[in-house]
């Protein structure tokens, strides 16, 4: 059995069944640097700091404004994406290839190339373990012959 059974569960006895947190605690520390006093937020930046990061960055919406707003507030990037984020303005870069296109599945292309043959993906099953090379030059193919 672990603990002691205790009559008072205010006492200051620790069991599985209670944790060591006071009740009485003048704030309670939610995340890193933000602090919740009675029904406040306190946040790292000011009102100001957070309306001209908005707007700076609803101009350019690049990695590089980011990386200037992190070095004239004297925050680190992810700080800065970070509380971007949570305002809502934020917009993630989109990835694409080595080649500047789009990334498209194996599966995807093999279903683009039953598409266009008038078949069943299924009927395909296996030929997305050819290369990416090979499946983009047969979908290119099938396109043409349509």
């Amino acid at each position: 059995m672990y603990g002691i059974v205790v009559d008072n569960v205010n006492d200051s006895l620790l069991t599985p069944l209670r944790s060591s947190i006071s009740t009485e605690a003048a704030c309670i520390k939610i995340k890193l640097n933000t602090i919740v006093r009675g029904s406040t937020k306190m946040s790292n930046y000011t009102e100001q700091q957070t309306e001209a990061m908005i707007s700076a960055y609803i101009l350019d919406p690049t990695r590089e404004t980011v990386d200037k707003l992190a070095e004239e507030l004297g925050r680190s990037t992810k700080s800065i994406i970070g509380k971007l984020s949570r305002e809502g303005v934020y917009r993630r870069e989109v990835y694409v290839s080595k080649t500047g296109e789009s990334p498209i599945t194996k599966v995807e292309i093999v279903n683009n190339i039953a598409e266009s043959l008038g078949l069943e993906s299924t009927t395909l099953a296996g030929l997305e373990k050819s290369p990416k090379a090979a499946l983009r030059n047969l979908e290119k193919a099938v396109a043409g012959s349509e």
